[in-house]
């Protein structure tokens, strides 16, 4: 429990930058390449600071060594997954404020937060109990809009599976890389 105080740090700084959150040129450029039209739709539904977290997840893709190994298609489904693995937070659904109230409660008790999720299945969207539950539905959510969208089954169990200790994927190395970048952003 002695990290508790550094990471609620790390997390209170975090919230006051999600406030002067910017996409540049370059951003749009990566997601024109990497992302057809409905993903992009996808895209931008997160929030703006969900929107960067995603961007610059998949940059810390970019300069992974294991990366480096893949071949083209494995890379490119890499920076797809990157940038599409918190789609399932659609803007509204988990606000800042929300979101960082749970990374609090997380740092304390996850037990409780999963509580709190279970009854936020039936609530109204936009309440605190909802939000919630987003935080822990979000790549099933994701993953479901994704394949909406046509998604092939890959990026969708990479979205689906981020979170997960169990993988069923054909590629676990993509998902490590996926896993490795989400944390370090």
């Amino acid at each position: 429990m002695g990290d508790v105080p550094v990471r609620i740090f790390y997390r209170v700084r975090q919230f006051f930058r999600s406030w002067r959150v910017r996409l540049v040129p370059e951003d749009y450029g990566l997601l024109v390449e990497y992302l057809n039209e409905g993903e992009q739709a996808l895209f931008f539904r997160m929030a703006p600071a969900d929107q960067r977290h995603c961007l610059d997840t998949a940059k810390s893709a970019l300069g992974q060594e294991a990366a480096k190994s893949l071949d083209s298609e494995e890379f490119r489904l890499l920076l797809r997954s990157c940038l599409l693995h918190d789609v399932g937070k659609a803007a509204g659904d988990l606000g800042v404020w929300s979101r960082s109230i749970i990374t609090m409660l997380l740092a304390c008790s996850e037990g409780l937060v999963r509580r709190l999720a279970a009854y936020g299945a039936n609530q109204q969207a936009g309440s605190f109990l909802w939000a919630c539950y987003v935080h822990f539905q979000h790549p099933a959510r994701g993953a479901r809009w994704l394949a909406d969208v046509g998604a092939e089954r890959e990026l969708l169990e990479l979205v689906l599976y981020h979170h997960e200790d169990c993988y069923p994927g054909n590629n676990p190395l993509l998902l490590d890389i996926l896993r490795r970048c989400d944390e370090m952003n």
